[in-house]
């Protein structure tokens, strides 16, 4: 009909302004042209990811795709095929998981992705991880979330990341206010683990320590003060 004509007739366009920019990696300029285009569809935004990431820019793209709640939500198969090629490009992959909604892609599929780039990660030292493969286990710890949190929690803590910290939040918090229990398992994560926690961030520790204390005993965080910088024992405790 007329309507896939029109649609036909914006895929050829669009993709006809990108590609010269595209080619000659002006990818900020690329990615402007695109949101020039209004409502487009699936096939037409996984042919601009396919050609980002053949001439290197797939993390510029991706980053860029508009998702919610500050943006439309695109068709699935639209994130999907950018997470899955991000994969090898692990950096990004994580910047990229921690802007979207999890909502929005298909999770399953990528954590399969996933388990076959790395080692399995129950048997491996994350000492022994390449910065890649290390990349790419953050990601899967934050996959990993909903089905396991406390494992999850402990490889980001393991990495080093401070992506656990939004974590902890997101299940401590709420828990902490409304004495409902049902976080216990990632309390204990977190007192067997203080030090660890001021090593990566020792102000976003002091302040996940402050909103908690009803999970996470003072005397446990006085004690792992003790070695810290001393404004931060000054600023818990004040």
């Amino acid at each position: 009909g007329a309507g896939q004509g029109v649609q036909g007739l914006c895929h050829i366009v669009c993709l006809k302004c990108l590609s010269p920019d595209v080619k000659e990696g002006r990818f900020e300029k690329a990615c402007h042209t695109v949101e020039r285009f209004v409502a487009l569809e699936a096939p037409t935004w996984q042919e601009i990811i396919v050609l980002f990431d053949r001439f290197g820019g797939l993390p510029y793209v991706a980053l860029n795709l508009p998702v919610p709640p500050h943006g439309e939500r695109l068709p699935a198969e639209v994130y999907d095929e950018a997470l899955r090629r991000l994969v090898h490009c692990p950096s990004a992959l994580v910047a990229v998981m921690s802007w979207w909604p999890q909502d929005i892609f298909s999770k399953d599929a990528l954590k399969d992705h996933l388990r076959t780039s790395i080692p399995e990660l129950r048997g491996v030292s994350v000492a022994t991880l390449g910065q890649e493969d290390r990349c790419r286990a953050e990601a899967l710890a934050l996959l990993m979330e909903g089905d396991d949190p406390k494992l999850a929690a402990e490889l980001l803590l393991n990495l080093g990341s401070p992506e656990v910290f939004k974590l902890l939040r997101r299940i401590l918090v709420p828990a902490a206010s409304d004495a409902s229990g049902g976080a216990e398992g990632i309390a204990g994560v977190v007192k067997a683990c203080l030090q660890r926690l001021f090593e990566i961030d020792d102000k976003q520790a002091c302040e996940l320590a402050v909103d908690c204390q009803s999970l996470i005993p003072v005397d446990a965080v006085a004690a792992t003060l003790n070695s810290c910088d001393n404004r931060w024992r000054h600023e818990y405790l004040k």
